[in-house]
């Protein structure tokens, strides 16, 4: 048998599992202008735009005057876009003050 303590604790526990919340679970507004703004960009997404601007700059390069392509080269852009992706999420949802740490 449980004490009377052990089951008004059921009964609270019980009663804040069914409770549903009151604010919402993004409570701020997603600012879009971090996907393209410069100066709200991320390491990453920084990272992957120089990334790919350079593999656009080598593959253009490759074509016109060497006249010839690499396989597989196109996966690199493939990896810039997961990369910009990943930033991009972390940039938006990530906490506002969990980076920006510079010594």
């Amino acid at each position: 048998m449980h004490s009377p303590s052990q089951a008004a604790a059921r009964s609270e526990l019980r009663g804040r599992l069914l409770t549903l919340p009151t604010q919402p679970l993004i409570s701020r507004s997603v600012d879009f202008s971090k996907l393209y703004r410069p100066s709200a960009l991320n390491s990453y997404q920084f990272i992957a735009v120089t990334g790919l601007l350079m593999t656009l700059g080598a593959h253009l390069i490759l074509h016109f005057f060497v006249h010839r392509t690499l396989e597989g080269f196109n996966w690199l852009y493939i990896c810039w876009l997961v990369l910009y992706v990943a930033g991009s999420l972390l940039n938006l949802f990530g906490k506002p003050d969990s980076g920006h740490h510079h010594h």
